[in-house]
């Protein structure tokens, strides 16, 4: 089973390093956002994927968030939504996360560092992702 999230036109982000499927699917969420105050709100669906034969560990992220051409966000932490998951061979883990940008048109990269169980880290990519917030002019 694959990440699933109905939004239309919206696409999907996948790449794999070192046999970990990282999917990516972005969301603006316009009901959080206010675009006369320039502040529009996204949230990102991500799943992570065990392609390989052992078990590894997430165990933390480095989030690059532009806003415009403009970096606005360097985030660095340990885990993810309060959490290190352990992926088995085969195994998946989801989440939901946000972020906010002050223009129309963004994107967000970055890393995850995991840990196999012999305690070889080891740093997966997060494929670029567009954010668009598209307005309605009538």
């Amino acid at each position: 089973m694959s990440l699933q999230v109905a939004i239309p036109n919206t696409p999907r982000y996948s790449e794999v390093t070192h046999q970990v499927r990282v999917t990516v699917v972005p969301e603006p969420l316009k009901d959080l956002s206010d675009p006369g105050e320039a502040r529009f709100v996204f949230a990102y669906h991500i799943e992570l994927e065990n392609l390989g034969s052992q078990p590894v560990q997430l165990v933390s992220r480095h989030w690059r968030i532009f806003s415009g051409n403009l970096q606005t966000g360097d985030v660095v932490g340990e885990g993810v939504v309060g959490i290190q998951p352990r992926l088995m061979p085969g195994g998946r883990f989801r989440y939901q996360s946000s972020a906010v940008i002050t223009e129309t048109i963004g994107s967000m990269s970055g890393s995850y560092t995991f840990q196999d169980d012999h305690g070889q880290a080891f740093d997966v990519t997060i494929p670029q992702f567009d954010l668009v917030f598209e307005m309605i002019v009538h």
